[in-house]
């Protein structure tokens, strides 16, 4: 059966907001539409709410090595015999499915929610033994300040989470237990919309890495890959590289044992699809590293997952260190573009490109203007991770 793909890529802001999504995640959706080319076959179609230079979508299709539609409008009689594949599943989309009489064999959207929410993977911290010290669900101001409440000989820097965020949005850091105006108002803001946050510790990173999973209806979770994560200081995505984190190293059980009780445990959710596991290399107080297994889950489709998709497409028998990179502009002559440089006739500030590793682009990983400024990250206000 022909599948059809949805970038609703503001999974996390549909099932916690009520509404309509800002402009600016409805322009994210459009220009990161491209990136199910890494994942479509022969006959697929692909949405796109605005549209598609012809030259460009050619050359896509060579690069993706397949024909496949284009959709323009949902409610078309002639979708009606494909399958519904979304980035990730919500209550609107599941309503669609049924309007149209669709095949929807995704999960139940209060299953996604669910699984999604940081307060899940939480849970599965403690009940493993390692959650990180200082976290805390809160549900009031005063429950906050104490929370955060330490001496003045022993500051500490946190960062308040929505729990249900991606990229770096719906975050705020903050460092000792004075809170300044626009921290005020932030947390204000969010508690009265009867929001609870999710209260961290503020990590050193060395490392990330993108664990990706597929969670089948029956059987155990299958470990697909396990990738390095690249993300700006806000905590944005910024590429995914090929290799990762190695089987080898001192901390790959660590990491594997906890992912895998956390995938068992979403499994038994009811959840099945993609999952991508976030964890975190990181600097401890006293110097020593360490190792943040389960930073975040993911119960959808992911950039990492289709840096995945796309490395089999373009490189498959490849060892070479290789990735990808969202940006506007090529910053490196090598890359290739995987999405046009116009979407809708107006240029995309987020274009896909794949490009060999070298060690321009770990300078440009970390030659961000923020983290140019010779300021400490409690002094920029960083957010920790993804």
């Amino acid at each position: 059966m022909p599948r059809l793909f949805i970038g609703n890529f503001a999974l996390e802001q549909t099932l916690s907001r009520r509404g309509t999504l800002p402009q600016s995640l409805k322009r994210l959706e459009s220009e990161l539409a491209f990136a199910w080319l890494a994942v479509a076959n022969d006959g697929d179609a692909i949405y796109f709410p605005e549209t598609v230079d012809a030259t460009e979508w050619e050359r896509l299709q060579t690069l993706a090595q397949c024909q496949i539609r284009i959709a323009t409008n949902l409610s078309h009689s002639e979708w009606r015999g494909f399958e519904m594949v979304p980035w990730g599943w919500t209550p609107p989309l599941r309503r669609l499915a049924k309007d149209l009489n669709w095949k929807a064999p995704g999960p139940d959207p209060a299953i996604v929610k669910t699984v999604n929410s940081r307060i899940f993977g939480w849970e599965i911290e403690k009940e493993l033994g390692i959650a990180l010290p200082g976290t805390a669900v809160i549900h009031s101001l005063e429950e906050l300040r104490t929370a955060i409440k330490r001496s003045d000989e022993d500051p500490w820097c946190w960062v308040l989470k929505t729990p249900l965020s991606q990229a770096g949005r719906g975050q705020m850091r903050g460092c000792g237990r004075l809170l300044n105006s626009a921290q005020l108002g932030w947390i204000k803001k969010r508690l009265q919309e009867g929001r609870v946050l999710i209260l961290e510790p503020w990590l050193r990173k060395t490392r990330e890495f993108g664990v990706l999973w597929d969670i089948p209806r029956d059987g155990p979770p299958q470990l697909l890959q396990i990738t390095e994560l690249l993300t700006c200081s806000k905590g944005g995505y910024l590429g995914t590289r090929f290799p990762g984190f190695r089987s080898g190293t001192n901390w790959f059980q660590e990491l594997f044992n906890a992912q895998r009780t956390a995938a068992l445990k979403v499994q038994e959710t009811g959840y099945h699809g993609p999952l991508a596991i976030d964890a975190m290399d990181f600097v401890q107080q006293n110097g020593e590293s360490a190792l943040r297994p389960l930073q975040d889950l993911n119960a959808r489709w992911s950039m990492g997952r289709i840096a995945w998709e796309w490395r089999k497409k373009l490189a498959p028998a490849s060892n070479s260190p290789q990735g990808l990179r969202v940006c506007e502009e090529s910053p490196i002559e090598d890359f290739l573009a995987l999405s046009p440089s116009m979407v809708g006739g107006m240029a995309s500030r987020h274009r896909l490109w794949w490009t060999s590793w070298n060690s321009d682009f770990d300078v440009l990983a970390h030659s961000e203007k923020a983290d140019s400024t010779g300021e400490s990250p409690a002094k920029r206000g960083e957010s920790q991770g993804r």
